[in-house]
C-alpha cells in the first residue's frame, strides 16, 4: 500500500468513526475500532463480539476480501438470522462500510439508518449482494430490521 493509500485509509477510518458515533455504537467498541482497527459483529439484540475473536474466521476472510476488492473499510458487521419456517433459516452478514466514493459520504450519513450495505449470505453465497437495509441501534450494537 502506497503513502497515498495509507492517507486515504485514515480518512475512511475517520468517516467510519463519525458514522459509528451517529449510530450510537457502544463507545468502547468505537475506541477499539479507532485504536486497534477491531471490527465488531452485532447479533441478536445488539450483542457485540470481535470479528477476530475466533467465532467468525470465514466471515473475517469475507470482510477482508470485500475491503480489498472494493477499496472499502468495514466498520461493523450485523449478523441476522431469517427464519422462514421451523426448519429453514438463512444466515446473513451485513457489512457496514465506508466506500472509496467520497462524493457519496454526505448522503450515506443522512441515510445512516437505511444504509447501503454489502450482505454476505452465508446460507446461499450466490445471493450475496449490495442493497439498502434498515437498521436500529439496540444495546450499543445494531440490528437489521429490514
Amino acid at each position: 500500500m502506497g503513502t497515498k493509500d495509507v492517507k486515504f485509509a485514515e480518512v475512511q477510518k475517520r468517516e467510519a468513526i463519525k458514522r459509528m458515533r451517529k449510530l450510537g455504537i457502544f463507545k468502547p467498541a468505537i475506541e477499539l475500532f479507532d485504536k486497534e482497527g477491531k471490527v465488531m459483529v452485532s447479533e441478536y439484540a445488539g450483542i457485540l463480539w470481535g470479528l477476530d475473536e475466533g467465532s467468525y474466521p470465514e466471515i473475517e476472510k469475507e470482510v477482508r476480501k470485500f475491503e480489498e476488492e472494493h477499496d472499502a473499510l468495514v466498520y461493523m458487521v450485523i449478523k441476522t438470522r431469517f427464519k422462514f419456517d421451523e426448519s429453514d433459516t438463512m444466515i446473513m452478514y451485513s457489512f457496514m462500510y465506508v466506500s472509496k466514493h467520497t462524493e457519496e459520504w454526505d448522503m450515506d450519513l443522512k441515510d445512516i439508518f437505511a444504509p447501503c450495505a454489502y450482505v454476505h449470505n452465508e446460507t446461499c453465497p450466490f445471493y450475496s449482494e449490495f442493497g439498502h437495509i434498515e437498521i436500529r441501534q439496540v444495546n450499543g450494537g445494531l440490528v437489521r430490521i429490514a
